[in-house]
C-alpha cells in the first residue's frame, strides 16, 4: 500500500496545484476560494487531471479519481449555475483536454527515444521498456542497475540516474560504476560520472578509468588518482591538457613496431587508445617481431608496456629475455588482425 500511495500520479499533480495555489496566496493574498479567475483557472486543471488519468489501473489512483470529479462537479456547479452552459463548456473542455493530453504524450514518447539514444551512445544495452515502465510511474527521480561480469574475476555494477526537468520531461544525470575484483579487493572501486562534468562519454571509458588507465577527453587526457579523493569521497581527477605536449601519434612513431596494413586500421588502433584501452603491437628488433600489450601514459608523455603475462614490462626486458630464450614470434600475425586485451563492455 505505501508503493502505491507513492506511485499516485495523481496525487503527485495535485500537491503541485496546491503549491501553486498557495505562493498565489502568499504573494497576492488571494485564493481560489474568493477569486473566480482563480478558481475557473483550478477547475481547468481538475478537469485536465481527469482525463489524463481517466484509464488509470492503479486502485489507489481511483478512488482519488472519485473524489477529484466530485470536487470538480461541485466547482462547475459554483462557476457555472446554468445547466446548459455547463454542458456546452463541458463538452469544450474535452476537446481542449483530449489536445493537450495528445500533445503530452507525443512529448513523452519523443523523451524515452532521446533517453534511449542517450542510453545508447553511453554504450548500455537497450532499456527503452525500462525506461517507459519507470517514466510512467512519473515520480521526480529513478533509477535503473545494470550488472554484469566481463571475465572470471570481475563484475560491474551500473547505475543509472535519471531525473525529471522543470518542463516534466527526464534527463539522464550521470550513472554510478563499480568494479568488483574477487580475487583483489584494492581493485574494487566505485565512480558517479556526472554528464555535465563530461569526464566519460560511454561506460568503456569509465571501467577504463577505474582501471587505472588514462582516457582522452575533448582536449585533454584525463586519470584517476586512487590515492587522492576530494570532499565528497569522490577519486581525484588528474587533467593532462594539450599544453603538457602528450602526442600519442608522435610517440607512436618513435617505436620500432611493426606497421598498419591500412590508414583505417592505423586510426581505429589510435581510437581505442584514446578510450583508454590497451592494445597489441608488435615491435620489430633485430628482425624479430616481439609482442606487447600498450595504454597511453600520458603524465609521463610516452606508453606503459605489458608482456604476455599482463605485468608491466619494458621492450628491453622482454626482447632481452626472448632473445635468451631463443623464443621466436610469429612474424606471420599481422597488427590489423590482432584483438584488443581490453576488455569491451
Amino acid at each position: 500500500m505505501e508503493e502505491m500511495l507513492v506511485n499516485n500520479r495523481i496525487e503527485n499533480d495535485l500537491k503541485q496545484w496546491q503549491e501553486r495555489e498557495m505562493r498565489f496566496y502568499n504573494l497576492l493574498a488571494i485564493s481560489a476560494a474568493n477569486n473566480q479567475p482563480l478558481l475557473k483557472e483550478k477547475l481547468r486543471q481538475y478537469e485536465l487531471l481527469a482525463a489524463k488519468y481517466k484509464f488509470t489501473e492503479n486502485t489507489d489512483e481511483k478512488q482519488t479519481l472519485r473524489f477529484l470529479n466530485i470536487e470538480k462537479s461541485r466547482i462547475s456547479k459554483q462557476l457555472y449555475p446554468n445547466f446548459i452552459v455547463r454542458l456546452l463548456r463541458k463538452t469544450a473542455s474535452h476537446l481542449q483536454n483530449d489536445i493537450v493530453i495528445r500533445k503530452e504524450k507525443k512529448l513523452k514518447q519523443e523523451n524515452i527515444q532521446v533517453l534511449h539514444d542517450q542510453v545508447q551512445r553511453l554504450g548500455f544495452p537497450n532499456l527503452s521498456q525500462k525506461i517507459k515502465e519507470n517514466s510512467i510511474k512519473d515520480k521526480d527521480s529513478f533509477t535503473i542497475p545494470l550488472s554484469y561480469h566481463i571475465n572470471e574475476y570481475q563484475k560491474i555494477d551500473h547505475t543509472i540516474l535519471f531525473s525529471k526537468s522543470e518542463t516534466g520531461l527526464y534527463k539522464i544525470n550521470g550513472f554510478t560504476t563499480n568494479i568488483e575484483n574477487k580475487f583483489n579487493e584494492q581493485e574494487n572501486r566505485e565512480y558517479y560520472f556526472e554528464l555535465k562534468n563530461g569526464y566519460c562519454e560511454n561506460i568503456t571509458q569509465a571501467y577504463n578509468l577505474l582501471s587505472g588507465r588514462a582516457v582522452k577527453c575533448k582536449d585533454s587526457w584525463i586519470q584517476m588518482d586512487f590515492n587522492d579523493k576530494d570532499s565528497s569521497n569522490k577519486y581525484k581527477i588528474k587533467e593532462f591538457y594539450s599544453e603538457y605536449n602528450y602526442n600519442l601519434v608522435k610517440e607512436l612513431q618513435q617505436l620500432p613496431m611493426k606497421q598498419f596494413k591500412s590508414s583505417d586500421d592505423k586510426e581505429k588502433f589510435i581510437a581505442s587508445l584514446k578510450n583508454g584501452n590497451k592494445e597489441k603491437i608488435i615491435i620489430i628488433k633485430n628482425k624479430k617481431e616481439y609482442e606487447f600489450l600498450i595504454e597511453a601514459n600520458p603524465q609521463f608523455r610516452s606508453f606503459n608496456f605489458y608482456g604476455k603475462d599482463d605485468k608491466k614490462s619494458s621492450i628491453s626486458t622482454i626482447v632481452n629475455k626472448k632473445s635468451q630464450t631463443k623464443t621466436r614470434i610469429n612474424s606471420e600475425l599481422p597488427l590489423h588482425n590482432l584483438k584488443t586485451k581490453s576488455q569491451k563492455i
